[in-house]
């Protein structure tokens, strides 16, 4: 019995949720219906063909409604060709009015052309001067009015008549007389949007067409980077290569320098009886001790008394004494 109500209220809650679904979106503001059609019709008729000229006035120095229609119309004849306007589709299931995120309202109606129909949606957003010229007209009209003894529509009915206003009720009317004497809407448009209508085939087409094209970019990307990696693992062996020729370049001139610098030195040091391989002959050292000697002797005219062995030199070289350095 439980499992029998909790399906129930199940399928009540589902049956309500989508009759909220169905019911339409109250809309960011009150619009005239009729008037935004036609005003949709109008920006369709206005910038659907324009020459050049007209296009890079619009593109330039155009209001944003201006420059937005401009650029849509003209991509939708380049880019996907729609070919020539031929009428509008303003059926009950054509004609759209939607919330835009900007507080604004969108109007939107199917455009038949020559290859393929075309979404054309305007961005409307409320005139606040057209409440405060409408605010200021109602207050004179009831001031009249007061002013006759009568209603403010018998007022209308007797002083408009003939000007071809609508006299339906008084919001119809100042609607009328706003636009005629102050050319003021109760929205203004800001932005269009032109949208080629593509079928189903068509957008499965193309989204295959760029899945594609964007793996194929990826794997390219891939196997290069891959490609890449491959090539690092000689890096280490040409910089190996590199570092040994190097090191062969500087040793080549640091031999010759080194050679240059010892010649030299080499010629420049005079010999010695204190150098090694000389002193190092221990007969050498006792012939050139006896003839010092018998020198010292001969010139000293005694026998048997030893000097010092010191004596004078043209080269001004003194011996005190020799010894043996082992």
């Amino acid at each position: 019995m439980k499992k029998r109500f909790l399906l129930l209220l199940v399928l009540t809650l589902m049956f309500a949720l989508t009759g909220c679904s169905l019911e339409e979106e109250e809309l960011n503001f009150d619009i005239n219906r009729e008037a935004a059609i036609n005003y949709v019709k109008a920006v369709v008729n206005s910038y659907n063909d324009i020459s050049d000229v007209e296009y890079e006035y619009y593109i330039n120095d155009g209001k944003p409604i201006e420059k937005t229609a401009a650029a849509g119309f003209r991509a939708a004849q380049t880019t996907d060709h729609v070919g020539s306007f031929l009428s509008f589709d303003t059926s009950e299931d054509k004609v759209t009015f939607t919330n835009g995120a900007r507080g604004n309202v969108l109007c939107s109606i199917i455009c038949k052309y020559e290859n393929r129909d075309v979404k054309v949606t305007v961005s409307f957003t409320k005139n606040r001067a057209y409440d405060v010229i409408k605010d200021g007209t109602l207050e004179q009209l009831e001031q009249y009015a007061s002013q006759s003894g009568s209603s403010v529509m018998d007022y209308l009915k007797y002083y408009y008549a003939d000007y071809g206003y609508d006299m339906t009720d008084e919001e119809s009317f100042i609607a009328g007389y706003i636009l005629d004497q102050y050319n003021q809407y109760p929205f203004d448009a800001d932005e269009c949007e032109v949208s080629p209508v593509y079928s189903k085939d068509e957008l499965m087409s193309k989204a295959g067409i760029n899945t594609a094209i964007g793996m194929g970019v990826v794997f390219a990307v891939l196997i290069f980077i891959a490609f890449i990696i491959y090539l690092l693992r000689f890096v280490p062996v040409l910089l190996s290569r590199g570092e040994e020729s190097s090191k062969k370049a500087e040793k080549k001139p640091e031999q010759k320098t080194a050679v240059k610098a010892v010649t030299p030195v080499k010629k420049e040091q005079p010999k010695s009886i204190s150098d090694g391989n000389l002193v190092g002959d221990a007969q050498l050292v006792a012939v050139i001790t006896a003839a010092i000697n018998a020198y010292i002797e001969g010139t000293s005219g005694t026998t048997g008394v030893r000097g010092p062995v010191t004596t004078d030199s043209k080269d001004k070289l003194i011996v005190r004494s020799i010894r043996r350095v082992r």
